[in-house]
Formats: structure tokens, sequence, C-alpha cells
């Protein structure tokens, strides 16, 4: 399987799992911006969920990217800005840069206080309530999501079955972390054909998400992996 085809695949995955780095920006008078702590948010949207997203972190985030399929590694950054607080929610809208913008595309997100919900991509449909992160990181909490993608020749339709799994320690080219793990399964097809993905997330509390690990497979048995993890 062709590495373009293969990174496409895996972006439905990526979508929820890749966490944020952030930076502030003001809005309009009609909205409240908050600044690089996120002290301006209502405390009830401060929640697990907001910390482990990485909302409240205040520094682009460098991330690299390598397939099973090529030892080049990819490189990219990730920057997350608060757009308004309106109506007890907080938008964010997540943009990248490189390879990682290649794959990921950016999006929006929405802060509310029983979780944090995609409001928008440029890589796929989004529906009405897909959920990124849960307010509450309760190890065994499970969550579906739908992502259909029909762009650049592809078409895809997969469901993915989320959970939080527990905690772990990660290791990343910037340190050692205590984490949060979340696991996906993602079954659907592609172009007509069978396709299976797995993730794993960890989450690091005021820093998001630092690095994913992604295997796809198609129905003739080929498997792919690609690792994503913070950079220097």
């Amino acid at each position: 399987m062709k590495l373009v085809t293969q990174l496409l695949i895996t972006s439905v995955g990526l979508i929820a799992l890749v966490g944020c780095a952030s930076s502030t920006k003001a809005v309009g008078s009609t909205s409240a911006a908050a600044d690089s702590a996120g002290t301006s948010l209502p405390e009830n949207l401060k929640s697990e969920g907001y910390s482990y997203y990485g909302l409240n972190y205040d520094k682009p985030m460098n991330m690299e990217v390598q397939a099973s399929t090529n030892t080049a590694i990819q490189t990219g950054t990730q920057i997350t800005k608060l757009k308004e607080i309106k109506d007890g929610k907080a938008i964010y809208s997540i943009e990248r840069t490189g390879n990682l913008g290649e794959l990921l595309g950016n999006m929006e997100v929405s802060l509310e206080p029983d979780g944090i919900y995609v409001k928008t991509s440029t890589k796929a449909k989004v529906g009405a309530r897909d959920l990124e992160l849960p307010a509450q990181m309760t190890t065994g909490r499970e969550w579906t999501t739908k992502v259909l993608v029909d762009q650049a020749g592809q078409k895809m339709d997969v469901t993915n079955f989320f959970k939080i799994v527990g905690r772990e320690s990660v290791k990343t080219p910037l340190g050692t972390y205590d984490s949060i793990v979340v696991t996906s399964t993602g079954v659907g097809t592609m172009n007509g054909q069978n396709i299976r993905m797995e993730t794993k997330g960890w989450y690091v509390k005021d820093r998001g998400m630092v690095k994913a690990v992604l295997t796809n497979s198609n129905a003739a048995g080929q498997k792919g992996t690609i690792t994503i993890q913070e950079a220097k």
C-alpha cells in the first residue's frame, strides 16, 4: 500500500488522537477570550478532558511522523487558538503545518461541560456530536464516533470505538511522562474494501497528546504502522 494512501486511512483515527498546544487569540467584544492559562474560562469547563487535551498549554508543539513503509521522519507543528467563549462553550481552532498538516489538516473543537467535541475538520465530514475526549477521564469510559472521508479520489466510511485504558508511563524525545492512554478500533470501508485501524494515544495533563501509534490493515492482509510523537 502506498504511503499516501496509508496516511489517508490512518488520518481518520488520528483526528481524535492528536492533542493540542495552546496559544490564545483575542476576539470581538461579544465573546470573552481566555489567557494562556485559561483563567477566564468558566469553572465548569476546566475539566480533566480540558487539561489532558492540552487546551491550557501555551506553547506550539513540534511533532514528528514516521511510517513503517518509509524510514524518513516527517515533521510539523501544531498550535491551538481560542476563538471565543460563548453560550457556555469555548471554541478552539487547531492549526497544523508541514507534513502533520498534510496528514491531519486543521480543525475546530468545542469545549463543553461534558467534554470536547469536533466542530469542523478539513479532512473529514464531522457528525453533530463527535466526542474527542470526555470531561472526566475515567478508566473504562467508552464512546463511538463515525467519520466520512471523500477527497483525493478516496472514499472512506469508518466507525471508531474509543476507550480510556488507564495510566501509563510514556517516553518521547522530550522526556518521560505519566499519561492517560486512550485506544480506539476503527472498522469500515475504503473505496468499497474492508479496512481496520487500531490506535493508541498517550495524553499528558496540561500538555496534551504527546505520542500516538496507529496500525491499519486491509482485506488483503497488508499492514502498516505510523508513529506520531512530540519532537525537539
